[in-house]
């Protein structure tokens, strides 16, 4: 997380989204999805310490059957 604004109310953020879910523990690393992206951070006085937060991520290690999110937004306070 990065700030874009001097007043912390807009800031940035890079990630990286990784894991899978199998049956068994030996099974994990022939479907391991990667998704890098980036996102922002919005903080409105008046909702408190609750930013908005808006994520893009692009899928670069995926299956044709997933269902792919590109944009996720959320509202709360994840620190």
């Amino acid at each position: 997380m990065f700030p874009i604004t001097a007043d912390d109310m807009l800031r940035g953020v890079v990630f990286c989204d990784t894991g899978t879910v199998e049956p068994r523990i030996d099974q994990w690393f022939s479907r391991y999805r990667v998704a890098p992206g980036f996102g922002l951070r919005v903080v409105i006085p008046a909702m408190g310490p609750a930013p908005l937060a808006f994520d893009f991520a692009f899928p670069i290690s995926s299956e044709a059957t997933d269902r792919r999110e590109v944009f996720s937004f959320f509202i709360g306070y994840n620190h």
